[in-house]
């Protein structure tokens, strides 16, 4: 059986030095990568849990108690030295590293064109996590079992994003316009769904089972806005 790391270690004329050399390296990239997250304000502490990452990337990270942005950067660098690093964790890390903003939109709640993280785009990548991640469907009727998933969810959201979720709660006392507050996500289908959740979180009464499914009971809401 071959050892490739072992024989590269063996092989060398100064292993230590190497060995040096490749953490060396290894926290110059971090120190890169963590620039770029401050050029483009977002927060290093950012919580993993509520990016648009994978569950099962999400699981992992759990497994290895990386709980941070920060975290997840040097778990990812400090993996690259050994193993081939793919799917996510390669995805998000390329997306940061060389700033493609794009990239960076479908894994966190960045906008692009600007700086830092907002609620509107959180609230969307949830909407997507749960129709991929977690099946469910909007157009069905909305169970208790799915309110209570949905609910967890947005207060993970709102851990993080206090200011905004009180601002939110403003717009939804004063019945405000979901409809302009969610517009940046560019995507009407999403926005409604959006409302969906906002609207549980707020005012669940306006949501019942029975009427017409999650997506049909937000609709006469989303008109009159």
């Amino acid at each position: 059986m071959d050892f490739p790391l072992l024989e590269s270690i063996t092989t060398s004329n100064d292993p230590f030095g190497d060995m040096v050399d490749q953490v060396e390296a290894s926290s110059q990239r971090d120190d890169n990568v963590l620039k770029n997250l401050e050029r483009l304000e977002i927060p290093e502490d950012f919580p993993i849990i509520i990016s648009r990452v994978s569950s099962a990337t999400k699981q992992l990270c759990a497994d290895e108690e990386i709980k941070t942005l920060s975290e997840f950067i040097g778990f990812s660098q400090n993996m690259a030295q050994n193993v081939i690093v793919g799917g996510d964790f390669r995805n998000l890390l390329n997306c940061i590293a060389h700033i493609d903003e794009e990239g960076l939109a479908t894994f966190l709640p960045f906008r692009i064109g600007k700086k830092g993280i907002y609620l509107p785009e959180a609230i969307g990548h949830l909407v997507d996590t749960l129709e991929i991640e977690d099946n469910m469907n909007f157009e069905e009727e909305l169970t208790e079992e799915n309110a209570e998933l949905i609910t967890a969810n947005m207060n993970a959201l709102f851990h993080w994003f206090t200011e905004e979720k009180g601002e939110l709660n403003n717009i939804m006392v004063e019945n405000g316009d979901l409809s302009r507050y969610l517009l940046v996500l560019n995507d009407p289908a999403k926005e409604k769904k959006a409302a969906t959740l906002i609207t549980l979180y707020f005012q669940p009464e306006k949501v019942l089972p029975g009427r017409k499914g999650l997506w049909g009971s937000i609709s006469s809401l989303w008109k009159k806005n």
